[in-house]
């Protein structure tokens, strides 16, 4: 658990409008400020955060003894209107953030990263024909070496190699603060005819992991968590009918991939061909149920159909996949959201 001890705010609220006047301008005129916000600068902030985590590798202490660290995070962050700066009417958003987030460990040096994350969203409209784009990026500039989960590194009566307490999700946490790239990306073309429209889509989520691949069946990596890359990419298209102004009701197909990368023989003997195509049919309900409320709903059958090789009971087999969300707006400046998310991905690790 990380719990917030201190947030120092060096510089903030520069979206808002306009820098507060210095004392001496104040006194002189209360009208005049120290500096006014461009209109094309929508976010502008720098912020000091130190907060304390309790449990850096997530273990029981059962097994590995439980190391906490104290956490100095510095963090920036800008945004950019370039609609305002184009002028065209045909661009309804175009807008570009980047917001990099440095972490020191101070009991814990080898989990120290810089996060350089950066945003894109487009949506343009002409005639019936609305295209939107949505891009997150991470580049992660951490540790090449991933966590180690074992108790020592002995071999024959003394061995006690991997600590058997573990859950096997803990690794997911300090692999997020790894050397690493991570995209996910959603195109859409929207053609609206009265009531009704048709929407293209794709989607694109892919983890490149760039930590150092050893042998773990020997010392001294017994325990070392070997991170492969992976993705999943879909197309299909949505059949909308709008029920009011603001509430539409869809049925869509999907068409997708998901890979997983393999290891070498060097690396490890599994070679988890994990890798898999798939097949969703979703209805959906997307909009506004009240002017207080937005939500957005995706639920349907998941088909799914594994390599051959692959480590599961059946290579042919349905889940269900569900995507929701629901955004309450409790005042001008509040809001309460809602997220559910469930679907089958290919795993980051052997």
């Amino acid at each position: 658990m990380r719990t917030t001890t201190a947030v120092i705010v060096a510089l903030a609220a520069l979206a808002a409008g306009a820098l507060t006047p210095n004392a001496h301008a104040e006194a002189t005129s209360s009208s005049s400020a120290l500096w006014t916000k461009p209109v094309w600068l929508t976010d502008l902030s720098l912020a000091d955060r130190e907060s304390f985590d309790d449990n850096v590798l997530v273990v029981s202490g059962l097994g590995l003894p439980i190391k906490s660290s104290w956490v100095n995070t510095l963090s920036f962050k800008a945004g950019v209107d370039l609609r305002s700066l184009i002028g065209s009417p045909d661009i309804q958003t175009l807008s570009l953030v980047y917001q990099p987030d440095r972490a020191w460990y101070a009991q814990a040096s080898s989990e120290n990263y810089t996060a350089h994350r950066v945003g894109l969203t487009f949506k343009g409209k002409v005639d019936a024909f609305t295209v939107s784009v949505d891009n997150a990026f991470l580049y992660n500039d951490g540790n090449k070496y991933a966590a180690t989960y074992a108790l020592n590194q002995l071999a024959g009566a003394l061995a006690n190699q991997n600590d058997k307490y573990r859950n096997n999700y803990t690794h997911g946490i300090p692999r997020e603060r790894r050397a690493q790239s991570q995209d996910r990306s959603t195109v859409t073309v929207q053609y609206d005819v009265a009531a009704l429209f048709v929407r293209p889509i794709a989607n694109l989520t892919l983890y490149k992991l760039d930590t150092y691949l050893f042998n773990t069946s020997s010392a001294p990596y017994k325990g070392y968590q070997d991170y492969i890359n992976r993705y999943d990419v879909n197309a299909g298209a949505d059949f909308g009918y709008r029920l009011s102004k603001d509430l539409s009701v869809t049925v869509g197909y999907r068409d997708g991939y998901q890979s997983q990368a393999q290891f070498a023989l060097a690396i490890n003997s599994d070679q988890h061909f994990s890798s898999n195509h798939y097949q969703r049919v979703l209805l959906g309900l997307e909009g506004k149920l009240a002017t207080w409320l937005s939500v957005k709903l995706s639920i349907g059958p998941d088909y799914r159909s594994f390599n051959a090789s692959a480590p599961v009971a059946n290579q042919n087999s349905t889940h269900l996949y569900g995507d929701a969300s629901a955004t309450a707006t409790i005042s001008k400046d509040q809001t309460l959201a809602f997220t559910f998310k469930q679907w089958v991905f290919v795993s980051s690790t052997g």
